[in-house]
């Protein structure tokens, strides 16, 4: 689960309290359980990628989560860097 920088979300209309969800997972089957389990909810996105190789500018999202996920990746390091490139400066990882 990442959530966007405040940047983009006002580029892209979102304000106040609310906030956009990006679910990215590198096994299409997982995304399409996610998208079942979020039914329709406003503001998630689901992306099919590696999280070695994020598909993500630098500094774009406010917080990153991987949780049980970190023991599928094949190299924990790029992984970490990978998180560490693409949250803002003072991001919740």
């Amino acid at each position: 689960e990442i959530r966007k920088a405040e940047e983009e979300e006002a580029e892209e209309g979102w304000s106040g309290e609310e906030g956009k969800v990006c679910v990215a997972d590198i096994n299409p089957a997982m995304l399409e359980e996610g998208r079942k389990r979020a039914g329709g909810t406003r503001g998630i996105s689901f992306v099919e990628t590696d999280a070695e190789s994020l598909p993500f500018q630098d500094s774009s999202f406010d917080s990153y989560s991987i949780s049980f996920g970190i023991r599928n990746v094949s190299d924990i390091d790029k992984c970490l860097q990978e998180a560490h490139r693409v949250l803002r400066r003072g991001g919740h990882f």
